[in-house]
C-alpha cells in the first residue's frame, strides 16, 4: 500500500485550516468567558453583594472600551499596527499575567474582583479589535493569549481553586 504525498498534505492543511485554526479562535474567547462565569457565580454564592461586585467588575471594561470604540476608534486601530509576533509575544505574556491573577488574586481573603476585571478587559479587548479592524493579525493576539494559558496550565495546572473558606461558607449558608 503506497501513500500519497500529495493527499496527506491536502489532509494536512484542511486540518490546520479547518479544524486547528478555529479551535485557537474561539477557545480563547470561550475559556475568557468560562472563567468570568465561574468567577461570578462563586461570588453570587458568597453573596449578593461580592456577586455584584463581581458583575461590576465585569461590566467596567465592557463599558469604557465601548466608549472607546464609539468615540476613539483610532486607538484600537493603533493595535492593529503592531508587528504580528510582538502582538503574539505581548499576548502570550498577558495570557500568562491572566492566569496568575486569578491564580492568586482571586483567592485572597479580601474580595477585590481584580480577575474579573482582567479577564473581562482582555475578552472585551480582543473582541473590539477584531470588530474594529477586520485584520487577521488580531488572531494572532488569540493564538498568543490561548498559549500563555496552556503554558500556565502546564506549568502550575488549574488556575481557579476554590478556597476552603468559600466552600465552608456556601455550605453553612
Amino acid at each position: 500500500m503506497e501513500l500519497d504525498v500529495s493527499s496527506l498534505k491536502i489532509f494536512g492543511l484542511w486540518l490546520i485550516q479547518h479544524v486547528l485554526h478555529p479551535f485557537a479562535v474561539f477557545s480563547t474567547p470561550l475559556i475568557t468567558i468560562g472563567l468570568i462565569l465561574l468567577l461570578m457565580v462563586r461570588a453570587f454564592r458568597l453573596s449578593l453583594t461580592e456577586g455584584i461586585r463581581s458583575l461590576s467588575a465585569v461590566l467596567l471594561p465592557l463599558v469604557v472600551l465601548t466608549f472607546v470604540f464609539m468615540y476613539q476608534k483610532s486607538l484600537l486601530v493603533e493595535i492593529g499596527n503592531i508587528p504580528t509576533i510582538i502582538g503574539f509575544v505581548a499576548s502570550l505574556f498577558i495570557g500568562i499575567a491572566v492566569m496568575v491573577v486569578i491564580r492568586f488574586l482571586a483567592n485572597l481573603s479580601f474580595f477585590i474582583p481584580f480577575a474579573e476585571i482582567l479577564l473581562s478587559g482582555t475578552l472585551t479587548m480582543l473582541v473590539f479589535s477584531y470588530i474594529s479592524l477586520q485584520k487577521s493579525s488580531v488572531l494572532a493576539y488569540c493564538y498568543g493569549m490561548l498559549s500563555g494559558f496552556l503554558i500556565f496550565v502546564i506549568l502550575l495546572g488549574v488556575p481557579l481553586v476554590f478556597r476552603k473558606k468559600d466552600e465552608e461558607e456556601v455550605t453553612q449558608g
